[in-house]
């Protein structure tokens, strides 16, 4: 990625966070993804013409860095924590801002270094 540019950002999750977080990046510039397990949330964001991921896998491949915002730590496993994203994640960011233990913070962080996310 050229210094100039900046990076594409998927945001997983689209609550109250998530969507606040999408919309700053998208005023700022930035070329964002979003993916939510609701599709009706993503609706607004297609009318803008921003991108709206199938699924995460397919978020975390159009990509630099992937920011998650889920309900919790099941839904970050269930929804992150597979092998189609973490080979469409393998070299790129990926930002963890839903709540969790540190017990489970540190689970996902072993999944990350183990695929070889960063």
């Amino acid at each position: 990625m050229p210094l100039n540019t900046a990076p594409r950002v998927g945001v997983i999750g689209l609550g109250n966070m998530g969507s606040a977080l999408a919309d700053a990046l998208i005023a700022r510039g930035f070329d964002v993804t979003v993916w939510n397990r609701t599709p009706a949330r993503t609706e607004r964001f297609a009318k803008a013409s921003v991108k709206v991921a199938h699924t995460v896998a397919e978020a975390a491949g159009a990509v630099d860095c992937l920011v998650m915002c889920l309900l919790d730590h099941a839904a970050t496993m269930a929804s992150v924590a597979t092998d189609g994203v973490a080979t469409a994640l393998r070299g790129k960011a990926l930002i963890q801002l839903t709540t969790m233990t540190p017990v489970q913070s540190m689970e996902i962080g072993r999944w990350a270094v183990e695929k070889g996310v960063q």
